[in-house]
């Protein structure tokens, strides 16, 4: 009898032990817009989805006229309505930064960087920084140069106080050996902007399932810990004499409800019959449009595409990206219930 007692306990002992390896999913949001203030609309957002952190774009990093690199396009906040949300503050690097710099200048740019990220930081948040995070799609000829750039960055920060991570594409999940592992404490997998953007024909450039599941297989396999990024924004991809020219965003998807100025070509594609003003972006007739958001249940499809893929680590599972038209176009059900499912079963 206590031989049974002692072994049913260690059973217990056991699947609470099993049950404490995954802890639920953190909520967290992008802001990836120059002006950082919140709209009381979007603040009861974040609350009413238990959302706590928030990336935030604190500059981007680019050559200069003189082609020295440099911070740009600096971060300017306000910090209403910013209580009790953890800022982690985000850097993009673009891939001409990397390919023109030597090592010194790669040196002397990551001081600057940290200097930068945190004198932005100072008067944004009461709490100290926990993590940054390095926005960059690397190529073959840049991966050295980039990862050399994150080891200098990292050999700044406390371990144990402050962690790097590094946003992850599709490809380099799949193909990690050919493209290598950041030197970084975790990975940002920005699950969106997986299908082909300039092709007219393309369903959905944004949210592609059926082209982006290949990437995942063997994705558990991938070394570093990682976070997922579900996309939850929409933009116009406008044509011009069967080319692809630009993104409209946002866009007024309203207006194209004008049959004066729009006629519908197909599924969430116009062509313009007048020309016009859309949004700032004028438009020619016979240019096309055609509108791209993740539909609510796409998100969810990825969502429990990404939970069977993943190892069942402890993950921040963030959405891209907040403004006021993800109020508009989302309900809170739909966003909450795409969250929901990246929470370990």
């Amino acid at each position: 009898m206590y031989q049974n007692t002692w072994l049913l306990a260690l059973l217990v002992l056991v699947i609470s032990a099993c049950r404490r390896e995954v802890e639920p999913a953190g909520r967290a949001m992008y802001y990836w817009r120059t002006a950082l203030s919140l709209r009381p609309a979007e603040r009861a957002l974040l609350d009413s989805l238990g959302v706590e952190r928030l990336y935030v774009k604190y500059f981007d990093v680019d050559i200069d006229a003189g082609g020295e690199p440099l911070p740009l396009a600096q971060l300017e906040a306000d910090t209403a309505l910013l209580q009790d949300i953890e800022i982690i503050p985000a850097v993009f690097i673009t891939n001409r930064t990397l390919e023109r710099c030597s090592s010194d200048q790669l040196d002397t740019l990551a001081v600057r960087m940290y200097k930068k990220i945190k004198e932005l930081h100072a008067p944004l948040s009461r709490w100290p920084i926990t993590e940054i995070q390095i926005d960059c799609d690397w190529t073959e000829g840049t991966r050295e140069s980039y990862f050399y750039l994150l080891k200098k960055l990292r050999a700044q920060l406390v371990p144990g106080n402050c962690a790097l991570s590094a946003t992850i594409r599709l490809h380099q999940v799949r193909y990690f050996k050919k493209t290598g592992i950041p030197p970084v404490d975790r990975g940002m997998l920005m699950f969106y902007n997986m299908g082909d953007v300039e092709n007219w024909d393309e369903p959905n450039s944004i949210l592609n399932i059926k082209k982006g599941e290949p990437y995942l297989k063997g994705a558990s396999r991938y070394p570093l810990p990682l976070d997922v990024a579900l996309p939850a924004f929409g933009w116009g991809v406008l044509y011009r004499e069967g080319r692809m020219i630009r993104l409209i965003y946002p866009i007024d998807e309203k207006a194209l409800a004008d049959t004066s100025r729009f006629s519908v070509v197909g599924p969430q594609r116009w062509e313009v019959i007048k020309s016009t003003y859309l949004d700032g972006n004028y438009l020619y007739k016979g240019d096309r449009i055609r509108v791209e958001t993740a539909a609510p249940g796409d998100m969810r499809q990825a969502a429990e595409l990404l939970q069977r893929s993943l190892r069942r680590d402890p993950r921040t599972v963030a959405l891209y990206h907040l403004d006021s038209l993800l109020i508009k176009r989302y309900t809170h059900v739909q966003l909450d219930s795409s969250l929901q499912i990246m929470a370990p079963r």
